[in-house]
Parts: C-alpha cells; sequence; structure tokens
C-alpha cells in the first residue's frame, strides 16, 4: 500500500498556484511511473478521490481500478468559500498538543483516533510547539480551484471497474449529487455506508478496508 502526499500537503513542497486537477493527476501519473508500478489499483478521499476520478477518465490505461471515497464532480461555490474561510481562521502554530487538541476538540470529547488523525496533519515548529504539515495557501487554492468548476464529463467518461463510496450522513457528497452520479454513469458500482459522515476513513476504516478488498479481489478477478 503506498500513500501519496500531494503538492502543498503532507511533506510535499507547495507548488504555488498549480494545484489545478490535471496537475495533480499528473503528479499521480509521475509516481507510478517513477515506482514502476504495474497498473496499480487508485484509490482517493475527498479531494483525492476527485483527483482519482479525473485520472481515471482521462487516462483510463493508467489503474487497474478506480475507488473514489466521498466526492461529487459539482462545481460547489458554497463550499470552496466556507472552508477557505475555515482555513483562514485557524491558528498557524500550536503551543503544545494539548493546545491543538482543545482547538480540534472545540470542548468536546474527542475520541483517541480522532485526536491521533489530527496530530498526525502537524510537526514540530522550528521555534518550538507545533505548525501544520500542510501548507495553508495550498490548500486554500487547492479547494478554490476544485471546487470552483465541475467534472460531469469526467465522471461520465469513467468505466469500471469503479467504485463510488457514499457516507450515509455525508454533506460532502450531499444525496441529490449521489442520485445524479448514478444515473449519469451507472457502470459504476455504488456503496453507501450508514450512518457515518465524510471522513469514512476515520469513522467506518474496517468497513471500508472490507469493501475495497472485495472490489479489488472482483476486480481482479475480471
Amino acid at each position: 500500500l503506498l500513500a501519496l502526499d500531494q503538492r502543498g500537503h503532507g511533506g510535499s513542497h507547495p507548488a504555488e498556484r498549480r494545484y489545478d486537477v490535471g496537475r495533480l493527476a499528473g503528479d499521480v501519473l509521475a509516481f507510478i511511473d517513477a515506482l514502476e508500478l504495474d497498473c496499480p489499483h487508485l484509490a482517493g478521499h475527498s479531494m483525492g478521490a476527485r483527483v482519482a476520478m479525473v485520472l481515471a477518465a482521462r487516462h483510463p490505461t493508467a489503474t487497474r481500478s478506480v475507488a473514489m471515497v466521498d466526492i461529487g464532480p459539482e462545481a460547489w461555490a458554497d463550499n470552496w468559500r466556507s472552508t477557505v474561510e475555515s482555513f483562514e481562521q485557524m491558528p498557524q502554530r500550536f503551543a503544545s498538543e494539548a493546545d491543538a487538541t482543545a482547538f480540534a476538540s472545540r470542548g468536546r470529547e474527542m475520541q483517541p483516533e480522532a485526536r491521533e488523525v489530527f496530530l498526525a496533519r502537524l510537526e514540530p515548529a522550528p521555534d518550538g510547539g507545533l505548525r501544520w504539515r500542510a501548507d495553508t495557501k495550498a490548500l486554500t487554492e487547492t479547494v478554490r480551484l476544485h471546487r470552483s468548476r465541475n467534472f460531469w464529463r469526467d465522471w461520465e467518461r469513467i468505466r469500471p471497474p469503479a467504485l463510488l463510496i457514499r457516507g450515509g450522513n455525508s454533506r460532502e457528497l450531499r444525496r441529490f449529487v449521489y442520485e445524479r452520479m448514478r444515473h449519469r454513469n451507472p457502470s459504476v458500482e455504488t456503496v453507501e455506508i450508514e450512518g457515518v459522515g465524510h471522513n469514512i476513513p476515520q469513522q467506518a476504516p474496517e468497513e471500508l478496508a472490507g469493501i475495497l478488498r472485495r472490489f479489488w479481489s472482483a476486480a481482479d478477478q475480471a
């Protein structure tokens, strides 16, 4: 299992104003080529799922299958504007883990798994304390570029083996968009996981893993 930090995220370096989906899909292709992977299965969640969607549509022979977790192809201005606003209001550093988790929990009880995921997004700052691993300008520009246009044409071009997974309570992949996706490309297999929202990998990791294993096994036998 290989996980790619996309440009400006995690350990990857930022690239000013170069975060459109086509470039990020190109990064994935370069990653596959650099590691000499032979038609791997591709899976992505949220923004990563949007990138996977575009790659599968435009480069159908590059991967053996594509699994897209809780994202739609629609333009959504309110989404990117509210997300950018939340990024702009985030503290750029925290004095300690306790301060960071207090910000993340906002006074609510935080499960150990959620705390672990949140702290993984931070790294030690040179002057002490903790800072975000991702470049916040990159996050802002990525969200703005991805959500300011639609990718319905790419969605309609995807061919099996392909899988779309939705969290039953997701506010990111809204139900009416999910139903429209099913109608506009019925060749893509769809699954809903009830009782969870957008962050399926954190909220239902075992169920998600089981769905992906079964999908990959079937794709390998096709």
